[in-house]
Formats: C-alpha cells, sequence, structure tokens
C-alpha cells in the first residue's frame, strides 16, 4: 500500500534526491486500484541526509500536469 494522508503521497525512492528544479516523471500504479498512473512533476524543494544530520529528509514536487494530478486526487479520495 501507498502511504497516504490528505494532499500527500509518499514514495520511497532509496537514498536518491534530485536539486531543486529537476524534472521527473512519477509513474506507479495504485495497489487498491490497479490504476497505472504518469504525472510529469518539478523537485521545490529536495532535502537529503548529511553527516550527523538526523532531521527529516526528502523531496516536495509540484506536479505540473493539472488533469492527471486531479484524477489521481480524486480516485485516493475514493479509497476505502
Amino acid at each position: 500500500n501507498t502511504p497516504r494522508a490528505k494532499g500527500i503521497l509518499c514514495f520511497s525512492l532509496g537514498n536518491f534526491w534530485l536539486a531543486a528544479g529537476s524534472l521527473l516523471k512519477l509513474c506507479f500504479q495504485l495497489s487498491e486500484t490497479g490504476t497505472h498512473h504518469e504525472i510529469e512533476g518539478r523537485v521545490i524543494w529536495s532535502k537529503g541526509a548529511r553527516n550527523g544530520d538526523s532531521s527529516a529528509t526528502g523531496m516536495g514536487v509540484e506536479f505540473l500536469n493539472r488533469d492527471a494530478a486531479s484524477t489521481l486526487a480524486v480516485e485516493l479520495e475514493n479509497l476505502d
């Protein structure tokens, strides 16, 4: 299952971060519905683990295709 909270999707990319401004394409399938999604995005912030830094790490991604993002949001709202 994909961890989720309202408005947030959590993906694990392992020990991998892109710089802010990087473009990416997220391709994934929700296990609950089997629907395949492809959404292009831009990294708006990125924070990787640094020497001894124990604070949260991750990347903030802005979806560029509002229609694809809306379709995903509706699907996530209908889960449960």
